[in-house]
């Protein structure tokens, strides 16, 4: 009868059996990041210089070096040294471009630097 009333108590609250170490180790995360001062520290295998910061609804042109454009984009993350890019599925994009950021009207030489799908990163050219 015992069993049956904690399957009950689990049921009513949406843990599952055998999930008590996913909740204990989500609970000392969450302690230990109150302890640090919250969730902004920086992950050790992020390899970028600067931080990103997320934007929304924010568009962007992909041009060829010599300023042809090839597809309009979607940004997705911006930081002082690159971008993450959403492109059309038939943009065919080579490693080095020209970024136009729509918003700050601004225009940046770039490489990219890593592909899946239909989202690239880009590091801006120093």
């Amino acid at each position: 009868m015992v069993s049956t009333r904690n399957a009950k108590r689990r049921a009513a609250t949406g843990v599952a059996k055998g999930s008590g170490d996913v909740l204990s180790f989500l609970r000392s995360s969450a302690s230990s990041a109150k302890k640090s001062g919250g969730f902004e520290q920086r992950d050790p295998a992020e390899r970028r210089c600067e931080p990103r910061h997320r934007v929304r609804l924010q568009s962007g042109r992909i041009l060829d070096p010599r300023c042809r454009p090839i597809c309009n984009c979607v940004i997705r993350d911006l930081s002082k040294g690159g971008a993450r890019l959403l492109t059309p599925p038939t943009a065919e994009v080579s490693n080095n471009i020209l970024f136009f950021d729509d918003q700050k009207q601004q225009m940046a030489s770039a490489e990219v630097r890593w592909r899946k799908g239909q989202e690239m990163g880009i590091q801006f050219a120093r």
